[in-house]
């Protein structure tokens, strides 16, 4: 039974990472794929590579807020009349169609072209099963509502820093007379920014979870590492914008 019912999860997750990749990787690499920064063969190279390490190293907080964050265990294993061998699996089979439920909402959505998030739909998955389980108690509702909460405010922040940064391109490349060139000179200021972000996200999120031993790395450690990473990460980054093939390849593209 049990082998059975791991079979059934992992070909729904395979499920859902189809229509995840349907949704989300197309939201996040259409602007490369378009401006033929990448093709899309490279575009599914790095989706497939990116998306694995990140949910790798900083995906073990979603994880276990949606495991256990938004249903209490323990209030499906309090139903009156289950053991506890009954209530881990009415637990097991809840979880496995609510990740049933959320990737065939998201395939619909995206096959009629509705604006979709594969969060929401977890969530409101796992929060369903919970309340058809042990009703809407067993549902941590304070828990839901920073959920939520985040959803309103995670597009407002991202916009803000959207503009300001669009603003930035603007005025001190997009804007100057020799946009090619001033891109070359500011590039590795973006991308010591970037990763320094990425950094610090991989070691206080997830890192620890995947290599013991890293307690070390934090506090001003951890703003140590990431600066020299980031640092190095700037120094490639000049390095390769001063070759001279990416210049040629922007003159092919700005020709065709």
């Amino acid at each position: 039974m049990e082998i059975i019912l791991i079979g059934i999860a992992a070909v729904l997750g395979l499920y859902m990472a189809w229509n995840i990749g349907a949704n989300d990787v197309a939201n996040s690499m259409a602007d490369a794929v378009g401006s033929r920064a990448i093709t899309v063969r490279q575009a599914i190279f790095l989706a497939g590579v990116c998306e694995f390490a990140g949910a790798v190293l900083v995906g073990s907080h979603v994880t276990d807020t949606v495991r256990k964050g938004i249903v209490d265990p323990q209030a499906v294993a309090s139903i009156p009349g289950l053991e506890t061998r009954d209530a881990a699996v009415v637990f097991v089979i809840g979880m496995t169609f609510a990740l049933l439920s959320a990737a065939f909402w998201l395939n619909c959505s995206s096959y009629l072209g509705m604006p979709v998030s594969t969060t929401h739909s977890i969530v409101g998955a796992v929060a369903g099963f919970g309340i058809i389980a042990a009703g809407w108690g067993a549902v941590n509702w304070i828990k839901m509502s920073q959920i939520v909460a985040s959803w309103f405010i995670s597009p407002v922040a991202g916009g803000v820093g959207g503009f300001l940064a669009f603003k930035f391109i603007s005025r001190v490349i997009l804007g100057r007379e020799k946009p090619v060139k001033a891109a070359v000179r500011y590039a590795p200021f973006i991308i010591f920014i970037v990763t320094a972000i990425v950094t610090l996200a991989i070691i206080c999120k997830g890192l620890k979870h995947v290599i013991g031993g890293l307690e070390w790395l934090s506090g001003d450690r951890a703003l140590i590492v990431t600066g020299l990473l980031s640092l190095l990460a700037a120094v490639v980054s000049k390095f390769f914008s001063e070759t001279p093939w990416p210049a040629r390849n922007i003159s092919r593209w700005t020709c065709s």
